[in-house]
């Protein structure tokens, strides 16, 4: 056999054909990386006094090797040190060593026991990871800490003592522990992270005595033995998945100061039959319940602000009769009678997702509503939708894809439209609300034709005419008319913006781009009075961006220099109406005189004789 040992660090051993049993030399104080890896016929390594560091591999995949005798002198164990060595049966770590590495004893399948001295503060993350095998663990009361996945797929460990030392135990530190029948969490512990016993499907009990804040995301997940659960009085929030799939579940009590229960958190719990919700719990997140088949009972507070999708779906809960269920102005569940789907009276939040791919022909929301969720009625086949004034909020993809609906009537109390609340819809004309602030990214479907913005909207807001960008959203193909009023102005300086896109019509060939615009004319309102700017050429080139600029200057001299560059025959007349409807009569003066005729016939063809007459009035034609 033959060692390679530079500066006292044994480098490499060079095994040899039958050599199942090797002594490390005297003096060596180090042995390097994969110094012993793939030795597969050692069975046994002496590892002498002295030797202060075992590195990352040294005896990985030694897969013959049953056992090692690992001396006081050693400070430190490096990395997956003894990864893989599938017939070490028993491994003794000694309280003198400071630091072992992550993964030093996974995949020892055949390691049976493990004792840790007094003195290991830390045990590491993955360190006992897929040593299936092991049956009993030691854990001093000088560990504050167990690393995530320390203990994962140990499946054969039938129960774990964790001292009251502990301070953070790590995720999935326990996890597919399937053996494991019982629990106790000391009051030490202040931070379970998420996964830490899921897949225990042995464990049957657990006390937690510890002060965490928070069941942490599937920290109990799949621990289908689980019956009976009391959870801390600090904890304030439950996470996503954190009981999911605990069939066997019958009895939880849940804190005072418990504030949100988070998506999935109790998922396919099969055995609860009735939960109490403290007061002061405010949010039930998506599904938080579904699957639940046997949760007929649930007590909710009055603190309740926010119940989201499908929160109970599939419970004897919701399923007690056909009659709406609402909480605190929340709806929990709804049918539909006959064709007609109608929220009660009362209910403030549709949520998201609630109604998705629901069967009708006519949907009716009462005023009580506020807001209607993302994507509430999604797919939905209703061909009429009755919003009623008194909502304010009208979520993103709300309506998207409800094919049949070819019209809706928004009350004036609406104030924000969600992106692609109505995409791909048959609704071809909309009036915008007067309160409207927000809307969302390219919210009405392609087939939109006309678009009203009431006149008390001074601003068009971002998104409402094109997506911002052409990868984001789209515009509107189709659309013919905009109407907005005389003084309404779009968000950007530069009002051509919004109405106009970046096109590039096939990246892989061209980067090159070319500038689009809505094909659409613009009908500008003040009272009775309009006057229409139509369209002559896209909105982003000279003459009709000087039009848009004209419209929300209000600099006379600006204004009548902008007027003296338009010279396309339709679009001046129009121009000119406008600038006398914004009380600019001089900037007109002499082009009126002599094109009052062409004025008069457009606006007659318009069919704008309210305009013509106060233009008469004020002897302008």
């Amino acid at each position: 056999m033959g060692f390679e040992i530079k500066n006292q660090t044994l480098k490499k051993y060079e095994w040899e054909y039958g050599v199942t049993e090797v002594v490390v030399p005297d003096g060596v104080t180090e042995i390097g990386e994969d110094a012993f890896s793939r030795c597969t016929d050692l069975t046994s390594i002496v590892i002498p006094y002295g030797v202060t560091k075992i590195g990352s591999s040294a005896f990985a995949n030694c897969t013959s090797l049953t056992s090692v005798t690992i001396p006081e002198s050693v400070t430190e164990i490096s990395e997956e040190a003894f990864g893989d060595c599938k017939n070490l049966t028993s491994v003794t770590i000694l309280g003198n060593i400071k630091k072992i590495g992550a993964t030093a004893f996974k995949g020892c399948i055949g390691l049976t026991s493990v004792r840790i001295e007094k003195g290991i503060t830390e045990i590491p993350s993955s360190l006992f990871l897929d040593c299936s095998n092991l049956r009993t663990v030691t854990i001093p009361d000088s560990v504050t800490e167990i690393g995530y996945s320390a203990f994962e797929n140990c499946s054969s460990l039938d129960s774990i003592a964790i001292p009251d030392s502990v301070v953070e135990i790590g995720a999935d530190a326990f996890r597919n522990c399937t053996n494991i029948t019982s629990l106790i969490i000391p009051g030490s512990v202040k931070v379970i992270l998420g996964g830490a016993f899921a897949g225990c499907t042995g464990l049957r009990s657990v006390v937690l005595n510890c002060q965490i804040d928070e069941i942490d995301s599937a920290l109990f997940g799949c621990c289908d033995s689980l019956t009976e659960v009391d959870v801390p009085e600090t904890v304030k929030k439950i996470g996503q998945s954190a009981f999911a799939k605990c069939s066997s579940l019958k009895s939880i009590v849940l804190p005072k100061g418990l504030k949100i229960i988070n998506r999935y958190a109790f998922e396919s719990c099969t055995s609860l039959e009735k939960i109490e919700l403290p007061e002061g719990l405010e949010i039930i997140g998506d599904r938080a319940f579904d699957g639940c088949t046997n949760l007929k009972d649930v007590l909710i507070p009055d603190s309740i602000t926010t119940i989201s999708e499908y929160a109970f779906r599939g419970t004897k809960f919701i399923e007690k009769g056909n009659l709406p269920i609402v909480v605190n102005g929340i709806l929990i569940s709804c049918n539909a009678t006959g064709d007609t789907l109608e929220m009660p009276d009362g209910t403030v939040e549709i949520p998201e997702s609630f109604f998705g791919g629901t069967n009708v022909k006519r949907v009716i929301i009462p005023g009580s509503v506020k807001k209607i969720g993302f994507r509430a009625f999604k797919c939905c086949t209703a061909e009429e939708v009755i919003i009623h004034e008194g909502v304010e909020i009208i979520g993103d993809a709300a309506f998207s894809r409800c094919e049949n609906l070819d019209h809706i009537d928004l009350p004036d109390s609406i104030t924000d439209i969600g992106g692609g609340a109505f995409d791909s819809t048959g609704i071809k004309r909309v009036v915008i609300p007067p309160n409207v602030e927000s809307i969302g990214r390219s919210p009405f479907s392609k087939q939109l034709e006309y678009i009203e913005f009431s006149e008390t909207i001074k601003k068009i807001p971002d998104n409402a005419l094109i997506s911002g960008d052409v990868w984001g959203g789209y515009d509107y193909p189709s659309l013919k008319t905009l109407v907005m009023a005389l003084d309404c102005s779009f968000m950007d300086d530069d009002p051509s913006k919004a109405l106009s896109f970046d096109y590039y019509p096939d990246t892989r060939i061209n980067l090159k781009h070319t500038k689009d615009s809505l094909k659409c004319d613009i009908i500008l309102t003040k009272g009775k009075l309009r006057v229409k700017l139509p369209y002559v050429a896209k909105w982003c080139t000279k003459e009709p961006k000087t039009a848009l600029m004209i419209q929300k200057e209000t600099d006379i001299d600006k204004c009548r220099e902008m007027f003296g560059t338009i010279k396309n025959a339709k679009l001046k007349p129009a121009v000119a109406v406008m600038l006398a409807l914004k009380g600019m009569d001089e900037v007109i003066r002499d082009y009126v005189s002599k094109k009052s005729a062409d004025i008069v016939n457009m606006l007659k063809a318009d069919g704008y004789i309210d305009t013509l007459t106060a233009l008469k009035e004020k002897g302008i034609v």
